[in-house]
């Protein structure tokens, strides 16, 4: 699958950084279980085993999506892009205007939080820990 994430932070973090962390993790089982990655994040970001892209504007961030992407993961990023979408929420912002459909949450209390029903645990690389 061909695969676009997009993260308006520093990628990899810089000391602390919880999304930013999470990111290069899914980037790096994605590529793992054999899809193609394309990681949109901060200038200054890389990451050893996908083509990185830089963007600090919505618009930016559309021009970068390669036109072949199947599906886009938008982290910490609220942007309306013409391709298939999941919106992953890492915050806590219950009042924040979520108009695109496909949002995801970290836990069920989470979910809840925001008004919402789907979640997915965040991943972590265990043999690190």
């Amino acid at each position: 699958m061909r695969i676009t994430l997009a993260a308006q932070s520093l990628i990899p973090a810089k000391g602390y950084g919880g999304t930013q962390r999470q990111v290069e993790w899914l980037v790096t089982e994605l590529v793992r279980l054999g899809h193609h990655v394309v990681l949109i994040a901060a200038p200054g970001s890389s990451h050893p085993m996908c083509d990185v892209r830089h963007a600090v504007s919505d618009a930016e961030c559309r021009a970068a999506i390669p036109r072949d992407t199947q599906i886009v993961n938008l982290h910490a990023w609220k942007v309306e892009v013409p391709f298939p979408t999941l919106n992953t929420e890492h915050g806590h912002l219950p009042d924040y205007p979520r108009p695109q459909p496909n949002w995801n949450f970290l836990s069920a209390r989470h979910a809840e939080l925001h008004g919402r029903k789907t979640f997915v645990y965040n991943g972590f690389p265990v043999d690190a820990y």
